[in-house]
């Protein structure tokens, strides 16, 4: 079985926050590969007049290995500060560590990922700066090596949530369904994606199906199928756009 590609888990707004510290969603790294990317995240104010209206907020440039693997992230302030690094470590096609640093170099937290027989990972467990579990991650996988169930462990491997997840017939997430410790379903997340198998709406429900809220996304694509430009509306307002230099 082909392991389980990772997402990077990159940050606020964007990332699909309670999915664990990967993702069962399609990876964000550009396909085909490329050597290096800048991706810059801005705020949309819409009371703004024309060309003001966009706000750095901050960015990030990344570089991968001859896999397609990220190999690097440095996430930068909108004056060029640099505000952390991401440094992961590979074999192959597997990620086997993230090392997150401060500015200055200091280490804020590391997650080691480890994998099961069949190469699919088993769980992943995350450390603070000092060396003291965090969170922990623990993956079930159906006879096709797709996810149907994680669970969440705090840093007292206390059982936290539990989420399970249910594929359309393109083999991506069309739901997810998140319980607390004891059971009780929280809420429904349903998705839907494009022709590409990126994602374009995610909408969230309580368990009786009454809706919270939207987010959905609309992208640019460049002449290799790859976005450059994703646009993130909220309640169907533009907030976020995310804009992708990509070098192949």
């Amino acid at each position: 079985m082909k392991p389980v590609k990772f997402l990077t888990v990159l940050l606020l707004l964007v990332t699909f926050q309670g999915i664990a510290q990967k993702s069962t969603f399609k990876s964000s790294d550009p396909q085909p590969k490329v050597k290096s990317m800048t991706e810059k995240h801005y705020l949309i104010d819409a009371n703004q007049e024309a060309g003001k209206q966009l706000i750095l907020s901050h960015y990030y440039k990344n570089s991968f290995d001859s896999f397609g693997n990220r190999i690097q992230d440095r996430e930068y302030d909108s004056a060029g500060n640099l505000i952390k690094t991401y440094k992961y470590y590979n074999t192959g096609d597997h990620r086997n560590k993230l090392e997150l640093t401060d500015h200055n170099g200091k280490l804020i937290r590391t997650i080691e990922y480890v994998y099961n027989e069949d190469g699919l990972l088993d769980y992943d467990q995350s450390y603070d700066g000092k060396g003291n579990p965090e969170k922990r991650f623990v993956y079930s996988y159906d006879d096709k090596g797709k996810i149907r169930e994680d669970y969440s462990y705090d840093n007292d491997n206390e059982f936290q949530m539990k989420f399970t997840y249910t594929y359309n017939f393109k083999d991506e997430v069309d739901r997810n369904f998140r319980f607390d410790n004891k059971g009780n379903l929280l809420e429904i997340r349903n998705y839907a994606y494009d022709q590409n198998g990126n994602m374009i709406s995610e909408k969230v429900t309580d368990k009786e199906g009454n809706p919270i809220k939207t987010t959905t996304f609309q992208y640019v694509y460049d002449k290799k199928g790859n976005w450059t430009e994703k646009t993130i509306h909220k309640s169907g307002k533009p907030i976020i756009l995310i804009k992708r230099e990509l070098v192949y």
